[in-house]
């Protein structure tokens, strides 16, 4: 890039003309150059710095202190705001301004002495420097040094405008000056106020710890500071407005203060602030114009290439500039350019930005002078960004010089992977700007976008009104596989099953080679599948999530491991379900997705295993489902929030919290029928939630739930179990027999209904005095049951669970491992007198068939004393017979 010849010219100014400080004013005579100079505006109170600057002088280090930051941004106010006003009362100033005409030595030292006669009183012992070419030019520094370390108070020593020091031998004194204040003058500290950094060792004074840095971040004025400058010239702002302005400025005081003035002339404050955050040329020419003039060609080419990035890390700066991109980010910051920090990333490090005044006056001035080198740096960033794994980022530049072919091929091979990912409405910003794209791809884009927002109908609006596609080759199978899919995806979200043909031709179509791409289409494909054949279901899901491990792709691995523990929960498989499901959950926190609702619906699943086992919920996944939830849990509410509304409550009946839980839950359960899908339908949820709403006496409610579910659903298999619970519940066994008869015979229904289903008919039918129907009832649910620890369809049935089991137990003779952990279960739920210890230890005796006398000789106690137990037990079992306590026991678990 050769060197833009109005910097140049402006720089042959800025060389040749007397410094003008940072008020403004001419410097001339000497007199002025050694004076403290008056603000001609009001100083704007920097308290922190103030204080930084007191602490040191006091104490022996730092010996130095440099204030390095551009044109504009309040060095000199600073420091003469200090000096007249905030200075300790026994530290003395002395101020000189360096100038064009103090560059030798003779003429510096001279200035430095006058100023130091000055300031300190009393004699001053400082012999006049020789004149030039009069003899040898040395010792200033160590007399001077001398003279001020025997005073008794400390010296603030102030050199402002000190990057016009330039003389080698004028450098190299002053250099030598600070080591003699550091080493024998602890009472005298040297300031320096530049533009840009002197040529002094500046590293070595930092390693030896006697160097403080000013910068211009922290010059800049903050929102108070910024409110009361705005106040000075009456142009007062909304705290919106007058925010947007701080973000333009980043507090850069001349900026602010320009801008004021500015704002006073427009009568639509707000209109101009946008004008100005549209184009800050108006307030930012001078001073930039003024700042890239004094910068070399290789850092002026530097700043205009990498002007066309919001931010750049030393890597991609060298990808759009050249090598030692490091060396000149370190260059810049020692000439006291304006560089933000913005942040640091794992893998590509420290990122960098300009000040937005400088970036676009050099972004405008690029595009002005050398178009076609903008457009070629555009691609290149776009190439950096799509390796760095960042396509949104390389599409801004694409788009920006309007590159249609690199936008078509980014789309094809990253724009799934985008819209699954977080940044797909900055994706879409960007396609449907200024530069609107409108191709096939696009569209299908869209498509996708609006079923990952549950709206089949705009999917559908978008792949019925596709343009025709002008791809080719793999492009061309990037189309079609998104077609397919979304004709699939379309029909599945409205909660129909799709045609076999479009199943079809998703099938037949090959693999793309990219891996997002394919393991969405394997993860819709499987959803397809599980309808009528969950097995297939799980072979293409463990495929999906492979791929999408591969390409990296957090969302797309969590989707499939939700659906394969959704999936494991269909096939009955309760603990799979929540080891996938915990495996899913912590996969979302590793990479922080717990927004997503696919890490919502693995802790549902989660705490559906932990319901359906009779297992405590842990507090953690107790915490995100409560986070979740929704203060209505109407329709309106996204399905996981509502999903996990119910579980809890689930939860909260079955630890007995009826009041917090039914009333919302009525209402979760009316929307979530309306799901096509979810864990409350794969599972058979609404049973369960029907016996917990009648075990805690909302057998209203449980009705109306029940009717509800028989409007839209009369056939599905959990409508007729809630349906034959509230039958039992009524009393009416027969109808509750028959109402489960359709389902038992055809075997239909999803693993945790046809458990509560047979467990159900089992209790009917032994009200009814139906043996063999208990028995073959009652085996089916517990053979079913055992293996996956399935206790809850047996909780649910409390003492009438624990009277069959005794049945049961008796007939074989003994009872089961199994049935022994529900009684157990049974006796933390199931309410139970309370009995002393010698009561429970009588108790026991009971099933022996032992009489009072004999089981009082076991005991040691009389006979009385027995029978003495035994009326109270009688009494608080409700009971008036040893039959009957021992029945009663039985059911409450205490036997």
């Amino acid at each position: 890039m050769p060197p833009h010849s109005e910097y140049a010219r402006n720089r042959r100014h800025v060389d040749a003309e007397p410094s003008i400080d940072d008020r403004g004013a001419r410097i001339d005579d000497r007199g002025a150059r050694i004076a403290v100079p008056a603000p001609s505006i009001a100083p704007q109170p920097h308290r922190r710095l103030y204080a930084q600057l007191n602490a040191a002088v006091r104490q022996p280090n730092p010996a130095a202190v440099l204030v390095c930051a551009p044109a504009g941004t309040g060095k000199t106010v600073l420091l003469a705001d200090w000096i007249s006003h905030r200075l300790d009362g026994a530290t003395v100033a002395v101020w000189v301004t360096v100038t064009h005409q103090a560059d030798g030595q003779a003429e510096f030292w001279t200035i430095v002495r006058d100023a130091v006669e000055t300031a300190l009183p009393g004699p001053v012992s400082i012999p006049l420097p020789p004149a030039p070419g009069s003899g040898p030019q040395s010792g200033h520094p160590e007399i001077l040094a001398a003279e001020l370390a025997r005073r008794p108070h400390p010296i603030a020593l102030v050199f402002d405008d000190a990057h016009l020091l330039r003389d080698p031998l004028v450098l190299a004194e002053v250099a030598r000056f600070v080591e003699l204040v550091r080493d024998s003058a602890p009472n005298l500290t040297v300031v320096f106020a530049a533009r840009h950094e002197p040529t002094l060792p500046w590293h070595t004074y930092a390693a030896a710890g006697v160097l403080a840095r000013i910068g211009w971040e922290d010059l800049a004025l903050d929102a108070a500071q910024i409110t009361a400058v705005l106040a000075e010239h009456d142009s007062a702002l909304p705290a919106d407005d007058a925010a947007a302005l701080r973000e333009l400025t980043h507090g850069w005081a001349a900026l602010i203060r320009i801008a004021a003035i500015y704002l006073h002339t427009h009568h639509d404050r707000h209109g101009a602030v946008a004008d100005l955050v549209r184009s800050p040329h108006p307030i930012s020419d001078h001073l930039v114009g003024e700042m890239l003039a004094a910068l070399p060609d290789d850092l002026l080419r530097f700043l205009l290439a990498t002007s066309v990035v919001d931010a750049f890390t030393a890597d991609l700066a060298e990808h759009l500039t050249g090598p030692d991109a490091a060396g000149t980010l370190v260059m810049l910051d020692r000439v006291g350019l304006p560089l933000l920090h913005v942040g640091d990333t794992e893998g590509t490090g420290r990122w960098h930005t300009c000040h937005p005044f400088l970036r676009a006056h050099l972004r405008a001035e690029l595009h002005r002078t050398d178009p076609d080198l903008e457009a070629r740096l555009h691609v290149s960033a776009a190439d950096w960004y799509l390796a760095d794994g960042s396509p949104v980022d390389a599409l801004t530049h694409l788009v920006a010089v309007h590159d249609e072919r690199g936008i078509a091929d980014l789309l094809h091979r990253h724009g799934l992977a985008v819209v699954l990912g977080r940044r797909c409405n900055e994706l879409f910003a960007l396609l449907d700007g200024p530069a609107s794209t409108d191709t096939t791809v696009v569209r299908l884009l869209h498509a996708v976008a609006a079923l990952e927002r549950g709206s089949p109908s705009g999917a559908r609006a978008f792949l019925d009104t596709l343009p025709a596609s002008t791809a080719d080759g793999t492009d061309l199978l990037v189309e079609q596989t998104l077609a397919a899919a979304v004709e699939v995806g379309i029909a599945l979200a409205a909660g129909q099953c799709p045609s076999r043909a479009a199943v079809a031709d998703l099938a037949a179509l090959p693999a793309t080679g990219y891996p997002e791409l394919d393991s969405y289409r394997l993860n819709v494909r499987a959803v397809a599948a599980g309808i009528v054949d969950p097995r297939a279901a799980e072979e293409l899901l463990i495929q999906a999530e492979f791929l999408a491990d591969l390409a990296r792709h957090r969302r797309l691995q969590l989707r499939c491991a939700t659906l394969l523990a959704a999936g494991l929960g269909r096939a009955g498989d309760v603990t799979g379900m929540a080891r996938k499901a915990e495996d899913a959950f912590e996969l979302a926190v590793t990479h922080s997705m717990l927004d997503q609702p696919d890490s919502h619906t693995s802790a549902v699943l989660i705490a559906l295993a932990c319901y359906l086992q009779g297992v405590p919920l842990d507090d953690r996944c107790r915490r995100i489902l409560g986070s979740d939830t929704s203060p209505d849990g109407g329709a309106g509410t996204p399905a996981p929030c509502r999903q996990s509304r119910l579980v809890l409550d689930l939860h909260a009946l079955a630890a007995g919290s009826v009041e917090q839980a039914a009333p919302v839950s009525a209402i979760d359960l009316e929307a979530l029928l309306d799901d096509a899908a979810g864990p409350s339908a794969d599972t058979g949820l609404l049973p369960y939630f029907t016996a917990a709403l009648i075990r805690t006496g909302h057998l209203t409610e449980a009705e109306h739930l029940v009717r509800r579910l028989q409007q839209d659903h009369d056939a599905r298999a959990d409508t007729l179990v809630c349906k034959a619970v509230v039958h039992y519940s009524r009393g009416h066994h027969s109808a509750t027999r028959a109402a489960l008869a359709p389902l038992l015979d055809t075997g239909t229904a999803s693993y945790g209904t046809t458990v509560a289903a047979w467990w159900l008919d089992a209790l009917a039918a032994h009200r009814l005095g139906q043996h063999d129907a208990m028995h073959r009832s009652a085996e089916h649910a517990l053979i079913l049951a055992e293996p996956q620890n399935l206790v809850r369809p047996f909780l649910d049935g409390g003492p009438a669970t624990v009277e069959l089991l005794a049945v049961l137990a008796h007939r074989r003779g003994t009872g089961t491992p199994f049935a022994d952990r529900i009684r157990r279960a049974l006796a933390d739920t199931v309410a139970r007198p309370s009995l002393t210890a010698t009561e429970q230890v009588v108790l026991a005796h009971l099933p022996s068939g032992r009489t009072a006398d004999e089981i009082g000789r076991d005991l040691h106690v009389s006979v009385n004393t027995v029978k003495t137990h035994l009326r109270n037990l009688y009494r608080k079992l409700d009971a008036t017979s040893r039959g009957d306590a021992i029945a009663a026991a039985v059911r409450c678990g205490l036997l």
